[in-house]
């Protein structure tokens, strides 16, 4: 069986765990700018030609900015919830750690 990890080892990996639910929910952040972004980009139809509003190029165009909108805004939702994945497995192990449950288990 390997060694226990040291307090240093152990104090290090949960700042990473906690720096990486940051990254995360940053990168939520931005995918939520994206989809605002997204959002701004409507064209009423005459934006196109007549011919292309006719045949319905502007109604194809609406559903294609939601389809946008709605891969960012879940994109951002993934993000967030890897982030809270993450900042729970490292509250999980801080509290392992406070209260000693892998030195009585012996199990890291």
């Amino acid at each position: 069986m390997a060694p226990p990890p040291s307090h240093d080892t152990i104090v290090a990996a949960l700042a990473a765990l906690r720096g990486d639910a940051r990254a995360w929910r940053s990168d939520a952040t931005e995918m939520r700018t994206g989809s605002r972004a997204a959002a701004g980009l409507a064209l009423d139809g005459a934006a196109f030609s007549g011919l292309g509003e006719a045949i319905g190029y502007a109604e194809v165009y609406r559903r294609l900015v939601l389809k946008i909108v709605d891969l960012f805004d879940g994109g951002a939702a993934d993000f967030d919830a890897v982030a809270a994945a993450l900042a729970t497995a490292a509250d999980s192990y801080d509290q392992d750690e406070r209260d000693a449950v892998h030195l009585m288990k012996g199990a890291w």
